[in-house]
């Protein structure tokens, strides 16, 4: 998986690669493209230079890893993380460097965060477990759902209970910025605008611009 070769037109078109991908999509609720879905957006106060302090900070503590099945997530999960390989998918375009797992980090970036904004956002503070995202261009993650594993894992407690996902914009969008939730594709939004992203919804991200593109992800209860 690691050195696989990008995927050309002609392997893509002549062998209909995408066939089963669709169709796994299109059986677990992805809507038709010509179909419109309204999203949630908000706005809370960051100050982006500050996350920006704590990613050259905090080298030690950053995953690094790529979309592609792993042993700690669950079959459900490891089952859609196959299909964008077999499309031309890899390590070398969806490529991610992201903290909230190690070590402190999950409670140095709720800090980074700050409670109050945690509160105008709608979640019970003490339930959220932010994940901070940075894709460098040419690398996304791809058409996915979240089914939220490591929220699960850290507070099996919680898992009866209705868990929400929220998107928090780090850096200002920027050239070849994307966020696609359903079918809305979103650009131009500004540092602290928060998207709302419905559990089980289709959605996707991705940097094909020229400077990085930072978020974090936020699952926990709402208030």
């Amino acid at each position: 998986m690691v050195d696989q070769p990008n995927m050309d037109p002609w392997n893509y078109y002549e062998n209909n690669r995408a066939k089963e991908y669709l169709e796994f999509a299109y059986s677990h609720n992805a809507p038709h493209p010509m179909a419109r879905v309204q999203h949630t957006q908000s706005h809370v106060d960051i100050d982006s230079s500050k996350f920006i302090e704590y990613i050259l900070k905090n080298k030690s503590t950053c995953q690094e890893k790529w979309f592609h099945p792993r042993d700690i997530l669950s079959p459900e999960s490891n089952i859609e993380m196959a299909f964008p390989l077999t499309v031309g998918l890899h390590q070398g375009n969806t490529y991610e460097y992201n903290w909230g797992l190690y070590g402190e980090t999950r409670e140095q970036l709720l800090n980074l965060i700050g409670s109050d904004n945690l509160t105008a956002m709608g979640f019970i503070p003490e339930t959220v477990y932010p994940r901070l995202i940075v894709y460098m261009p040419g690398h996304g993650i791809p058409w996915h759902r979240d089914t939220m594993d490591a929220w699960k894992n850290k507070f099996p407690q919680l898992v009866d209970k209705t868990v929400a996902r929220q998107l928090l914009m780090v850096s200002e969008w920027h050239w070849g910025h994307i966020l696609q939730i359903d079918n809305d594709i979103i650009s131009h939004w500004s540092s602290g605008d928060v998207f709302m992203i419905p559990v089980k919804h289709w959605h996707l991200s991705a940097n094909q611009g020229v400077v990085p593109k930072m978020t974090v992800s936020l699952t926990g209860l709402l208030k």
